[in-house]
């Protein structure tokens, strides 16, 4: 029964993507814009020591939390496979991570005195919620689809789906949901697609500008926007999608001929994290393939974190309430067998 109610919502899904997918193919083919169409995006000037100081800020933020959370709670070495341990590293590390998150957009947006360097757009933030619902039609369903597939060959893990089970603690419980749909869609997206996808993009973009690839910063003038022909009276005549703030049109990808290498080296990185969660890295390269272009063509890490985040807290609320009304469909056979895996049994994987 679970895996049936599971299963009607992801078709009804697919057919939203369905939809929306041929809407934008038959808008692209009659050069109108859509959902995807760039906006007003601008390669933001970072290097490698922005890389690194954002890696240093998330460890040095999650050391920090770990340290203070042993003092605290006595616990001398942390065991991943105690449940009890498992909920304070969630709630020390993940606020940690939640933190370091914000310190690295501030860093940024002070850094180089613009927001956009941080991924944020001023005056967008409708649009740009809007486009990450739209990236979750897109995107996801496939996804489901095919993580659906893999499932009934590859067995799933995620020690996520133990601590959000009803039998657990409720403090476990609230720290599963406090990791995976809120710490999970910020921290992740601000370092994959922010600041990795953010210098990739500045160095393939850019390839014989090595010193502003390592430190940063911007090395030549810029061409103002009137210069470059991107300026309309009303962006929102030419492009529906775009946000009143913005002054760009829905031109060619202009900037981005020599930017798709930097979308699938993150996507694969993206994926590489989740391994040893089964089939799951598999599915989710396909997934960060769609918000790496959405960073691409936005250059606002809002759309990513929303997307990630519907996501994440619908495989919860679908792994929560198969656990609550159908706990034994996750019981093992008369054979003895653990039951083939279905739908409900991979959703927490994407976080």
């Amino acid at each position: 029964m679970a895996d049936f109610l599971s299963s009607l919502v992801v078709v009804v899904l697919i057919a939203a993507s369905i939809a929306m997918w041929w809407r934008i193919i038959n808008a692209h083919k009659n050069s109108r814009p859509h959902c995807l169409s760039p906006s007003a995006s601008r390669i933001a000037p970072l290097g490698f020591l922005d890389v690194v100081a954002a890696i240093l800020i998330t460890v040095s933020s999650q050391a920090f939390a770990l340290s203070l959370s042993a003092l605290l709670t006595g616990i001398r070495e942390f065991d991943f496979e105690d449940l009890e341990h498992m909920t304070v590293i969630n709630f020390s590390a993940g606020t940690a991570q939640f933190i370091a998150a914000g310190l690295t957009l501030w860093y940024l947006a002070n850094r180089y005195g613009d927001v956009r360097a941080a991924g944020l757009k001023p005056g967008s933030l409708i649009q740009d919620l809007k486009l990450g619902f739209y990236g979750f039609l897109l995107f996801v369903p496939p996804m489901l689809l095919l993580q659906a597939v893999l499932t009934n060959f590859w067995e799933y893990e995620h020690p996520t789906m133990e601590m959000a089970s009803p039998n657990s603690p409720l403090l476990a419980i609230v720290s599963a949901w406090w990791t995976a749909t809120i710490v999970a869609p910020v921290s992740e997206e601000v370092l994959f697609r922010v600041v990795l996808l953010g210098w990739l993009l500045r160095c393939f973009a850019n390839p014989n500008d090595f010193a502003g690839g390592l430190i940063g910063g911007t090395v030549r003038p810029e061409t103002t926007q009137s210069e470059q022909g991107l300026i309309a009276d009303d962006p929102q005549e030419v492009n529906p999608y775009a946000s009143s703030a913005s002054t760009y049109t829905s031109k060619p990808e202009f900037q981005h001929q020599k930017t798709w290498a930097p979308v699938f080296i993150v996507a694969l990185l993206f994926a590489a994290v989740h391994i040893g969660q089964g089939p799951a890295p598999i599915p989710i390269f396909f997934l960060a393939l769609g918000l790496c272009y959405i960073y691409r063509q936005t250059g606002s890490v809002v759309p990513c974190i929303v997307t990630h985040f519907l996501l994440n807290t619908f495989s919860m609320v679908v792994f929560t309430l198969e656990q609550l009304f159908f706990p034994q469909e996750d019981s093992l056979s008369e054979e003895g067998l653990a039951a083939p895996a279905g739908i409900v049994d991979f959703v927490v994987g994407f976080f």
